[in-house]
């Protein structure tokens, strides 16, 4: 199909599809990467992003949050879940909860395991012991550390935290059995409010960019997770863009199919005529028109310095073989018909040689370039000197009308097996001639009569010299005149055939010519 184009066609072919692949390119990437939510949760953008939903350049490796029904989820170490309240993208701080009220609970997973690339807030941090106080009430431990009832158990089973730097003499933990230590843990978990837990990340670093009201992503093609800040495009601009990037491309995409489709099977066509005529061709070739190449038509025609004319198939130009042998050159138009024109006028003036008919001295087939060489007529053809026409040819075809009018009807008595060969206006005028009927249907005797007065008028108007037709306002005063008319001289000048045969032949429908072969 690439044969079929030029260079510069290819050349904005090939920068169109670079454009459509931008367009759809950018469209692609600004459509997976947009801010997104979890229901109506915090806004999702750079450096987090949706595991299952956005790819990896979308978000800061370690940011991934995912969607569990309208809520944003965060994964720690160990399994850790936590859900997200709220993210501030300025300062750079993430607020989580545990869904069950057991946020201690889940930090006593990690136990001070780095959390990278999150940290803990930076508020003060602690080290804490965990102590088992089954065997006090409820009441006895006020005052003493901070309970967790999540942790607790049935059956009096209670777990509180204390300060680890507390006196050991401040704190009456005789009843208690110690659990286990926990270090570095934000002191707001065993403040009143310790329902949320707040989380710092330093790197990205992408406040600089809120700051100037930039967004903030991942540098192309960087392995080293270095990030970037970028103005956000207006949407009304970027949806415009877009959208005229993928109409225009599309659009262009489908005329360069058709095009090309087209002339696919354009020139599939044209390699089948050319087969077809080089097949004829091969077949023809011990006749006697010669072949040219095209080369040889633009000598034989002097680069074609000569036009005689242009018609539906193609131009002529006046050329010659010698300086006696003057010849009519028509080059055919590659884009009219399928062959056939070349064809037939090689296949039948080729074989035909007379007097009266041009001959065909030559031909040309050379790829698609055709032309025919005729012989050059000085005096023109036998249609441009063929008589006169007068006023009176008029006449005589109207007449002709008025007679096929009349035999219009079918005639009566008439065997296929006793038809004559009388030429059918003479046999209408044998008949009026001799009085008889016209042998036609007719229901009405008016009707006869006006069937017999146009046989009549129309063999006035037939007379076989001019000057003894009627004009057109005496045939006209014919037709409407109430008169007698009488019947014309035998316009055939001879009444040779006998008058008893009056069989006219039927009329056969599509005739075809015999064909006459008149060789020299």
């Amino acid at each position: 199909m690439m044969g079929f184009l030029s260079k510069s066609q290819l050349f904005w072919s090939f920068t169109l599809f670079l454009l459509l692949g931008l367009s759809i390119n950018i469209e692609a990437s600004q459509t997976q990467c947009k801010e997104s939510r979890c229901g109506n949760g915090p806004a999702i953008r750079f450096p987090f992003r949706v595991k299952d939903g956005q790819p990896n350049h979308c978000g800061y490796p370690g940011f991934e949050l995912s969607c569990r029904g309208k809520r944003t989820v965060l994964e720690l170490p160990k399994s850790v879940k936590l859900f997200v309240k709220s993210i501030d993208y300025k300062s750079q701080v993430i607020k989580l909860y545990d869904p069950n009220d057991c946020l201690f609970g889940q930090l006593l997973k990690i136990n001070g395991l780095s959390v990278s690339p999150l940290y803990f807030a930076k508020f003060e941090l602690r080290n804490y012991t965990m102590f088992n106080c089954s065997g006090l009430e409820r009441n006895a431990l006020y005052g003493i550390g901070m309970d967790f009832p999540c942790l607790s158990g049935p059956d009096g089973y209670q777990v509180i935290a204390v300060y680890s730097s507390s006196a050991i003499e401040d704190v009456p933990l005789a009843s208690c059995n110690k659990m286990y230590d926990i270090i570095s843990v934000p002191y707001t978990l065993f403040a009143v409010d310790r329902k949320y837990l707040y989380m710092n990340w330093a790197k990205p670093n992408c406040s600089r960019c809120g700051v100037l009201g930039y967004g903030c992503r991942l540098k192309n093609n960087d392995t080293k997770s270095e990030t970037e800040c970028y103005a956000y495009p207006k949407p009304s601009q970027t949806k415009k863009f877009v959208t005229i990037g993928v109409t225009i491309g599309t659009a262009v995409l489908t005329l360069l199919l058709v095009v090309a489709y087209r002339a696919y099977n354009s020139n599939k066509q044209e390699k089948e005529n050319q087969r077809r005529i080089e097949s004829f061709l091969e077949d023809y070739k011990a006749l006697k028109p010669s072949r040219y190449s095209y080369s040889d038509i633009k000598h034989i025609t002097g680069e074609f310095k000569e036009k005689l004319g242009e018609g539906a198939y193609g131009a002529v130009f006046k050329g010659k073989l010698s300086a006696e042998f003057f010849v009519a050159v028509k080059i055919l138009h590659s884009s009219k018909g399928n062959g056939d024109e070349f064809i037939n006028e090689v296949g039948t003036i080729g074989r035909i040689h007379h007097i009266n008919v041009v001959r065909l001295v030559g031909y040309c087939a050379d790829g698609f370039r055709r032309a025919l060489v005729y012989e050059f007529l000085p005096n023109g053809s036998l249609q441009q000197n063929f008589g006169n026409v007068s006023y009176k040819s008029d006449i005589y075809s109207f007449g002709m009308v008025l007679l096929e009018m009349v035999g219009g009807k079918k005639i009566t008595d008439v065997k296929e097996d006793n038809t004559s060969q009388v030429y059918y206006p003479e046999w209408i005028y044998n008949l009026l001639e001799e009085g008889e009927d016209l042998r036609i249907h007719i229901e009405k005797e008016e009707d006869a009569k006006i069937a017999k007065k146009l046989a009549i008028v129309g063999l006035w108007c037939i007379q076989w010299h001019p000057t003894d037709r009627p004009s057109m306002k005496v045939v006209v005063q014919m037709l409407e005149g109430g008169e007698k008319l009488t019947l014309p001289p035998n316009p055939f000048g001879s009444t040779g055939q006998p008058k008893s045969i009056v069989d006219m032949p039927r009329r056969r429908k599509n005739p075809e010519l015999e064909a006459i072969s008149e060789l020299e």
